[in-house]
């Protein structure tokens, strides 16, 4: 926070959690007081360094012996600083998910994912992982030189669902280190395991590897899953309480069973890395599976377009916290079957929504 005031201005980013601040925190011994401390070092500071020759810098700069160096955030997000990223530090990262193209997995390629969302405008995207399917060998070493290109961010991988068993997957694990590979912030996780204490050591498992890969990883509720609730998620994320655990909103399933708007606040900040937006047609729960899952595909809109209180939803997240903009919808997939087209105009209604609820 000392150097960030010094070089940076007045915002405190030992708190605010809510921007993209890329951060390494360094534990560090004084070697004039011999005391240990930690600090926290904007990487715009060292940007024509790599790491190596950063931490050498850190040490002359500062007269300090550092101990232990521990990223804090992913790589791509390190990279897009030491590369000048175009995208200023205090822009909101809007991500195209990887729902919103054809197909599951999506029709379309990874890295082509990447450079949809760049074309339309998107600052950061989100990725469908499924090794063995659009994923190989290669594929990691393609998407990470897409995203150097465009100089956008991976937001998230996803999906890691868990099924009963109570046994880690090490497919999930690849998964995850995929992630970890190209730089994405965060992981998405579902589970289907009826069991809660199941569920918190495998949920754990999956926190312990994503955070040696610098990544969130986030656990969605939703009513066809046996997370089904705010509540349920909350249960397991505080149980685990692990730094690198989260909780993903997701507008459809947060009105799909039945939580009020408000209920987002009871969710402490920490444990939001991000959030989903989205809007339906109609409002109400839906209990029948098949159509559930129906709707959740085919059913959504842009926010700002159906009648659920997006609006409020919104409102009650972190008003930087990133997003991404789950928009599976068949409309959307049939009135712009072009894929960069499509993106675009959900990013254009997406943003006049971001616009009209600052003005109000």
């Amino acid at each position: 926070q000392q150097v960030a005031q010094m070089h940076f201005g007045g915002v405190d980013i030992t708190t605010d959690q809510s921007r993209v601040h890329q951060l390494q925190i360094l534990q560090i011994v004084d070697t004039r007081h011999a005391t240990a401390s930690i600090i926290a070092c904007h990487l715009r500071l060292i940007m024509p360094y790599s790491p190596p020759d950063a931490k050498d810098w850190l040490t002359r700069q500062y007269r300090c012996k550092i101990v232990a160096w521990q990223s804090v955030v992913t790589a791509a997000a390190t990279r897009s600083i030491l590369t000048g990223s175009k995208h200023t530090m205090s822009e909101r990262l809007i991500a195209l998910a990887s729902g919103v193209h054809d197909g599951n997995p999506p029709k379309v390629s990874a890295a082509d994912m990447v450079r949809i969302a760049a074309g339309a405008g998107y600052n950061s995207v989100g990725l469908w992982v499924a090794p063995g399917e659009n994923w190989r060998s290669s594929t990691s070493g393609e998407v990470c030189a897409v995203l150097r290109e465009t100089r956008l961010i991976a937001l998230d991988v996803e999906v890691i669902w868990l099924q009963p068993g109570g046994k880690p997957d090490p497919m999930h694990h690849e998964i995850i280190a995929i992630g970890g590979e190209i730089g994405a912030k965060n992981c998405l996780i579902v589970s289907s395991e009826p069991n809660h204490e199941i569920t918190k050591y495998l949920y754990e498992d999956l926190c312990e590897h994503a955070g040696r890969a610098g990544m969130r990883a986030c656990l969605e509720y939703m009513a066809v899953t046996e997370v089904k609730t705010l509540d349920d998620a909350l249960d397991i994320v505080n149980a685990v309480n692990h730094p690198a655990g989260g909780i993903l909103v997701d507008p459809f399933h947060h009105e799909r069973i039945g939580h009020k708007p408000e209920k987002i606040r009871e969710i402490p900040e920490h444990w939001l890395s991000y959030a989903q937006l989205c809007d339906m047609p109609e409002c109400g729960v839906i209990t029948d599976p098949d159509a559930y899952l129906v709707d959740a595909i085919d059913g959504r809109l842009a926010p700002g377009e159906g009648s659920i209180p997006v609006d409020a939803m919104a409102r009650a997240l972190p008003p930087e916290l990133p997003i991404s903009l789950e928009i599976r919808s068949r409309h959307y997939r049939e009135q712009y079957p072009d894929p960069l087209e499509r993106a675009r105009v959900i990013l254009e209604r997406t943003r006049a929504f971001l616009t009209n609820m600052d003005e109000n």
